[in-house]
């Protein structure tokens, strides 16, 4: 238990408080926008790496994904036929996974052993998103819905093989996040 509160310490998920123990930290702008900094500096990289390696069942699976979100963002309507203010507890932790699985295929799909070593080690995206699932209010209909779209672009720019217009996607993507992230942090 000790080796492992350290290995989360030492990643920056847990923090000691002196006589008190190990506290799940809470993220700190800072910290949020530098891993965001590292998410630009290699998954478009790997977004273009991607475009040229990725497979059909890659493929399938980043459609799946998709897919998915698109049944969170109809199932958002309420009755009346009016989107939801923002995604429900279940919906939001759905999201994230979603989120967490297209990146990782994208990074999966670079085919670049080192790029993968590194996502692993560093867990910049699970650490990235972790901050997204305390945020629940940071993802309303419209936002799913654009997110959703967007996300597709990348998939027909992957199936096309375009890996300039993959790479350019990707940073763009990562750089929206971030503000949107740093505009959530701010209002919170």
């Amino acid at each position: 238990m000790r080796e492992a509160i350290n290995r989360l310490a030492s990643e920056g998920l847990v923090e000691y408080v002196r006589g008190s123990g190990a506290f799940v930290k809470r993220p700190d702008p800072e910290d949020i926008r530098e891993i965001y900094d590292l998410r630009e500096a290699l998954e478009p990289f790997a977004a273009a790496q991607a475009a040229r390696c990725i497979t059909p069942p890659e493929l399938e699976q980043m459609t799946s994904v998709c897919d998915d979100w698109l049944a969170i963002v109809r199932a958002m309507r309420v009755e009346e036929g009016e989107p939801a203010p923002v995604l429900s507890e279940e919906q939001l932790q759905r999201w994230v996974d979603d989120e967490e699985r297209f990146h990782g295929l994208v990074i999966q799909a670079a085919r670049n052993r080192w790029l993968a070593k590194i996502a692993h080690e560093m867990r910049f995206l699970l650490v990235s998103f972790q901050f997204r699932r305390a945020a629940s209010e940071s993802i309303t209909f419209s936002a799913a819905a654009h997110s959703w779209r967007e996300h597709l672009v990348l998939v027909r720019l992957l199936t096309r093989g375009d890996s300039l217009a993959a790479k350019t996607w990707m940073a763009e993507h990562i750089r929206r996040s971030r503000e949107n992230m740093m505009r959530y942090l701010a209002r919170a």
